[in-house]
């Protein structure tokens, strides 16, 4: 846990400084010595200075400066700092809101919270040792100033964190009525209004695809319906749709011993989508959004469906299962359509941890987007560089759309074995409409086994959360 304060703390302190030539002086070093420390980008030199412990962090030049390396060299200095066992320490962000201005404050407050965070889990004992007071100085903003930046930055970066830590409980706790338990709680005190739909609601409503990956499990299937009205003015309704899937076997299309490991965290597009709407509603921005999260169990059991059955989806549409671990477009498809049937949302993002093929086309440093509409993914990218993750887009080739054709269905929930991403996306299609709509395959960036960041740790990484809320953000009725 970090506690913030917005004053001056003397013993140790965490500084950045740009790269140049007369860098070194700043790290009190003589010319002599000038190699020890230039300010070259995530250079770290550590120090007694006027009896203060003293980290300096290089931040390279500004122009070559993002969101990503910004939060790594925060990240980097936060943890050098406090593995000197230091539980107390300033920073001094004046040479970062000098150039970059508010801004700064978000890439500074996420590269502290997330490159100490340490999920708690379910010990007995927790991670005491992981408390520390963070004291805040900037010069460039008064303190009333500086205050607002902060909290806002704080709500962005607490919404991630909110995310990671969906993400990181085990699949026999966050069980699909637990996950809708926790969300109502937390989108609820963040002032959100939280509809939760059981199994016999979604019968009623036709959610056929849903009901047929959940009833799989004794842990029956929900549906999640947040609602943020920040503009009621407005005719602009912006849906976010999160794959929820918080136990994924592959059910009769049974995954491999080494996958089944991590399938608890087959849920983290409807963790980004909720941390995204956490954030939007506790900065209270003048917008409207509506998160729908379709949330179950895909297990092995009696109940499960085989290859070849067919379903009915909410919107009337057949579909043929030949892949049931092809299952969260089959729950998608539902809250889709919910989405802009019942909500009526003008745009809509969906955002899940959906294929393989995407990790094996783009690893783990992007995330697949597909889209129907050219200028609303522009916007998205550009919510995406200020929140410093990358995104790649995929084509929607009308050649592809032969993979989905099915002999005894509508439409088929798995293609041919190749563009398993493509074919996933232009399933998703189907179920839009005529909505201006984006698709994120968050599969390899949602979590990680070897963080490659500094503000990343082993589990869940908050990825898509903040593109979300920047997103959001810039399309504000003001």
């Amino acid at each position: 846990m970090i506690t913030w304060k917005n004053e001056e703390f003397s013993p140790a302190q965490i500084k950045f400084v740009w790269e140049s030539e007369n860098a070194y002086k700043e790290a009190g070093l003589s010319e002599e010595n000038s190699h020890l420390f230039g300010g070259k980008f995530s250079q770290i030199f550590h120090t007694m200075q006027n009896n203060k412990f003293m980290i300096y962090a290089g931040m390279g030049k500004a122009e070559k400066l993002d969101g990503r390396k910004f939060k790594n060299v925060v990240a980097k200095a936060a943890r050098t700092i406090t593995s000197f066992n230091v539980k107390e320490f300033s920073v001094d962000v004046t040479a970062l809101t000098e150039v970059y201005k508010e801004k700064a404050y978000f890439d500074f407050v996420a590269g502290v919270e997330l490159g100490l965070y340490k999920y708690e889990g379910v010990r007995v004992e927790t991670y005491k040792e992981n408390d520390y007071t963070v004291y805040l100085i900037d010069n460039t903003f008064n303190k009333e100033q500086s205050n607002q930046y902060f909290e806002k930055a704080k709500n962005i970066v607490d919404g991630m964190i909110h995310t990671r830590d969906w993400v990181n409980m085990p699949g026999n706790m966050l069980t699909p009525d637990e996950f809708a338990n926790s969300l109502s709680e937390v989108l609820s005190d963040a002032g959100c209004e939280v509809t939760v739909f059981c199994e016999d609601k979604l019968a009623d409503m036709g959610a056929g695809a849903l009901l047929a990956v959940g009833e799989s499990s004794d842990d029956k299937p929900r549906l999640v319906v947040m609602k943020y009205m920040g503009n009621p003015n407005s005719k602009n309704i912006y849906g976010f749709v999160g794959k929820g899937v918080t136990v994924d076997t592959g059910g009769y299309s049974l995954k491999t011993a080494a996958s089944l490991m991590y399938t608890k965290g087959d849920m983290g597009g409807a963790a980004a989508v909720a941390g995204a709407i956490y954030a939007i509603a506790k900065n209270k921005l003048k917008v409207n959004v509506v998160a729908v999260i379709p949330t179950c169990e895909n297990r092995l059991s009696n109940q499960s469906r085989i290859p070849g059955d067919v379903v009915k989806s909410m919107n009337g549409k057949t579909i043929e299962i030949l892949n049931t671990d092809a299952e969260g477009r089959l729950i998608l498809a539902d809250a889709l359509t919910y989405a802009v049937r019942e909500e009526k949302v003008t745009h809509i993002v969906d955002v899940a941890t959906l294929t393989g093929a995407v990790v094996g086309a783009l690893g783990t440093v992007a995330a697949g987007c597909m889209t129907n509409d050219e200028e609303y993914l522009s916007d998205f990218y550009d919510a995406a560089k200020t929140a410093g993750e990358r995104y790649w887009q995929l084509p929607l080739f009308e050649e592809y759309e032969e993979m989905l054709s099915s002999k005894v269905a509508d439409i088929k929930n798995t293609g041919s074995g190749t563009a398993g991403s493509i074919a996933a996306g232009l399933f998703l299609r189907e179920f839009v409409e005529e909505t201006p709509w984006i698709h994120l395959d968050i599969a390899g960036t949602s979590q990680t086994e070897a963080p490659s960041n500094d503000y990343h740790c082993f589990g869940g990484t908050g990825f898509a959360a903040p593109s979300l809320y920047f997103l959001a953000e810039a399309h504000q009725d003001i």
